[in-house]
């Protein structure tokens, strides 16, 4: 038996009639029991239909819940097919006969009403184009007189003062912006989200072709470092609650750690043998936007991948040993500008221990 509910955080959900589910089973178990199958309980349900729909012909329902009812009672009968009893069938066609001939004079009763309504009210000729197409304004004149009056306005307008301030444009910036410059532009800056966004445009747009001007410049990566501190400063108090722009600041700062280290790479080559001690995966949860922030940030982690590629395992510039391995000891041998430095320290405390001696 199918006990079958609606219920779809409903008020009050809907389901079968126990009763009904109860009178069905004793039914069919009865009539099943006393026949050979159980075409007898279906063809008696589809007669108990045409019953119930025969005598709700007097009750004056709707004509769609009669309509609900034809259906259902002509899909029974159609479904038992050929088991269906001759005075079943005749008894049911009876029905649904009477039901299609009160639906059919209803509607008959609508198109007819529609038609007086629409012939008793549509008279054209009384119509009056010219009256029904006319504007009348009639108390306008005064408003409308003075709106088309030509007069000139003795206000003066107000000056235009627009406000300008300075904006970071350019790849000559990184080094303008070191040693305090790009603090002071950020404090003075009337819009400081400007000022950041200006800066974090020239990072992604001119800080590589920068880089790579000044390779071997004796100040770039102090430059840099300069940025990165002073930029940190002020996007980290601008950002603080916005992930997004947290995101795009650690991009930046990235983006200038690349072109700081390749700098440093490019004057001291003995660095690659060294990690640069940043994980691959470090910047996969950014929240990016713009293809060029995607674009700036796959340039970062390759950079990345080639770095830990070059670099020897195991060994860290970090590291606080002494030996011939670590960065410092390297470094001793690899430059005679460093060695010849030590030999003239040591050369100058010996020539001052014997003088006292």
């Amino acid at each position: 038996m199918a006990d079958d509910i609606l219920w779809s955080d409903a008020y009050k959900p809907w389901r079968r009639s126990a009763i009904w589910l109860v009178l069905r089973v004793a039914l069919q178990t009865t009539l099943v029991r006393q026949s050979s199958g159980i075409q007898i309980y279906k063809a008696f349900i589809a007669f108990l239909h045409a019953k119930i729909l025969k005598e709700s012909l007097e009750l004056d329902l709707p004509s769609y819940l009669i309509a609900c009812m034809q259906k259902k009672l002509a899909r029974r009968i159609a479904k038992l097919g050929n088991a269906t009893p001759p005075f079943l069938l005749q008894f049911g066609q009876e029905a649904l006969d009477i039901a299609d001939n009160l639906l059919q004079r209803r509607w008959a009763t609508v198109q007819s009403v529609q038609e007086t309504s629409l012939s008793s009210n549509w008279a054209p000729q009384a119509l009056d184009i010219a009256a029904d197409t006319a504007l009348s304004l009639h108390n306008s004149r005064n408003y409308l007189q003075h709106a088309l009056k030509d007069t000139i306005s003795t206000k003066s307008p107000n000056p235009f003062l627009p406000r300008h301030t300075h904006r970071i444009l350019g790849a000559a910036n990184f080094t303008e912006a070191a040693f305090g410059g790009l603090a002071e532009i950020f404090q003075k800056s009337g819009d400081p989200s400007t000022a950041l966004a200006d800066f974090e445009r020239a990072v992604l747009t001119d800080l590589k072709e920068w880089a790579t001007k000044n390779l071997h410049s004796s100040n770039a990566c102090e430059s840099l470092a300069t940025c990165i501190t002073e930029y940190h400063s002020a996007a980290s108090k601008q950002y603080s609650s916005n992930p997004e722009l947290l995101s795009t600041m650690i991009l930046t700062l990235f983006k200038l750690w690349v072109e700081v280290d390749r700098i440093a790479v490019a004057q001291c080559d003995l660095l690659k043998k060294f990690s640069p001690e940043i994980p691959l995966d470090l910047l996969h949860p950014l929240l990016l936007r713009s293809s060029e922030s995607i674009e700036a940030l796959q340039y970062v982690e390759d950079y990345l991948k080639t770095r830990h590629l070059q670099a020897v395992p195991g060994q860290s510039v970090f590291s606080r040993s002494s030996g011939t391995k670590s960065f410092a000891g390297q470094y001793f041998d690899q430059y005679q500008q460093v060695r010849n430095c030590m030999l003239g320290v040591a050369l100058d405390a010996s020539s001052k221990k014997k003088r006292r001696i």
